[in-house]
């Protein structure tokens, strides 16, 4: 991963696994044909007009940190010009701490309940890797609120919630093609810095 948004990452990252997963559940099966699938997987917070017949999983309220003191110590290579072997920019390697939320929303609370503790076992246990191994989500800890009525979606919808947490690895690339641009801005800055 390189100069990526982070943020779309992480929610694309557990929207592919939690569909590619779900494909193969035998109470929660996804299916991409609407009329087929017995849950919706997506990262858009449903409307309070759905009736929710079909359960959904919405991952939900993404963060994360970038440490800039350890970003500046993480130096990890040059980036070398293979024709040419000139030095064109140098590559940093970053641990980022993030968070995802979970939102696993049902008809009734049985419903939600059982999707949310699904959503947990694969994510904790059954398909660990598919998150650790293709999108490198080191997860260090998965917490389950307790769940109800959800308020914003009126009285026809529960929810159960969970709360991931762990470490992104990520690389992040700069080239110096940038320098003379950034050169200039400073150059600019500094300018109207003196003027003032």
């Amino acid at each position: 991963m390189s100069n990526i948004d982070v943020e779309r990452y992480l929610e694309g990252a557990f929207v592919e696994s939690l569909m590619a997963i779900y494909r193969y559940d035998n109470s929660f099966a996804y299916d991409d044909d609407d009329t087929l699938t017995k849950v919706i997987i997506s990262s858009s917070y449903p409307s309070k007009d759905n009736s929710f017949k079909i359960p959904q999983i919405v991952v939900i309220g993404v963060a994360y940190e970038f440490n800039t003191s350890s970003l500046s110590n993480n130096f990890a290579c040059d980036i070398i010009e293979a024709t040419t072997g000139i030095r064109t920019g140098v590559q940093y390697i970053s641990e980022v701490p993030y968070s995802v939320n979970i939102a696993c929303i049902g008809q009734n609370d049985a419903i939600s309940k059982s999707l949310a503790s699904s959503v947990i076992n694969y994510i904790n246990f059954e398909a660990r890797e598919v998150f650790e191994d293709v999108f490198k989500l080191q997860i260090q800890s998965v917490r389950k609120s307790s769940g109800g009525i959800d308020k914003h979606l009126g009285e026809n919808a529960f929810s159960n919630s969970i709360s991931i947490s762990g470490m992104l690895i990520w690389q992040g690339i700069k080239s110096f093609a940038n320098k003379p641009l950034l050169d200039n801005i400073k150059i600019s800055l500094k300018e109207k810095i003196s003027e003032v």
